[in-house]
Formats: structure tokens, sequence, C-alpha cells
């Protein structure tokens, strides 16, 4: 009857626990409950990108352990925390979504080479990179450049500043 009794006043105590909105952990050692209540965690998010792109995020979760919060997500790496805020960080090795989708590799002021968010003209910088020599390159690049040249993958971009790094102003 005591073991009923036991399992019974478990059931309710997480029944409680669950209703007021908190996960917790019951313990039954030495015949006494323990119920612990979690507060909800301010978890910021920082993804950094190879074009240099960085996106937050902030969600709020409760968390029962941070450790094993961050073994079941191993691609985030802890910056600092306290008592409400963990502040998680995670380098992609691959271009951001916004560069995938609209990518440009072009010059701003007509000599640095500048990754945009759509056609150069309308001055949307992604990342700048360095100056180019514009009198190196043959009249086909420097056009080519002038207009843009769409980025749509991580292949592509390395590509083209492998490339272009040649034409780099020293200075």
């Amino acid at each position: 009857m005591e073991k009923i009794i036991r399992a019974l006043l478990i059931v309710s105590c997480m029944f409680v626990a669950t209703f007021l909105g908190g996960n917790m952990k019951v313990s039954a050692e030495d015949k006494e409950i323990k119920i612990q209540a979690v507060s909800v965690s301010h978890i910021h998010m920082n993804t950094r990108y190879i074009d240099g792109v960085s996106i937050y995020k902030t969600v709020d979760q409760h968390i029962l352990s941070l450790k094993d919060y961050l073994h079941e997500h191993p691609q985030w790496t802890l910056v600092k925390k306290n008592k409400t805020h963990i502040f998680l960080k995670r380098t992609v090795n691959d271009l951001s979504p916004v560069s995938k989708a609209a990518g440009v590799l072009g010059l701003k002021d007509g000599h640095t080479l500048t990754l945009f968010r759509g056609n150069p003209a309308q001055n949307r910088i992604i990342q700048t990179f360095f100056q180019i020599d514009v009198q190196a390159l043959q009249a086909s690049e420097y056009n080519l450049l002038k207009s843009g040249i769409p980025i749509t993958n991580k292949r592509s971009y390395q590509k083209m500043l492998h490339m272009l790094t040649r034409y780099e102003m020293n200075g």
C-alpha cells in the first residue's frame, strides 16, 4: 500500500509541476520526494558563416542540465552564461542563406572586391574583402565584376576569391 501511495504522490507532483509550466526532477530516495522546478533560460545563439554573416537567434527554453543540452547539440559552443541567459556560438563552413539566395561579387567604389546582397548598384554590402588592381584586369573581367557575379554556393565563392586574390593591391 505504501508503494501505491508513493507512486500516486509522485504522479500528482509531476502533474502539478507540469500544470505550473515547468519541467521538474523527482527523486524518491530515502522515502523523500524532492521537486525542482526549472526556470526558463533565454538561449542566445550566434551562427557565423564563411562569408562573414552572423545570424543571431534567441529562444526561451526550459533546460534541466546545460551539460546535457550541449551534449545533445554538439555543434554549439558555450560562450558565457548567467542565471537566466545562455550564450552559444557555432561556425558553419558554408555560405549563409542570404549569400546562397542573393550573393553577388562585385566592385564597391570601382576597386574594392565586395560581396553584395543582390545587384551591386543597390550597395547592400554583406562583406568587403580587398582592393583590386583594376588596371591588371582584362576588360571582360572588369565588366563582369562591375555588373556582379552571382555566388550561389561555397565552391563558387571560394573559387572566385582565390582567382581574384592575384589582383589584390598591396598597401
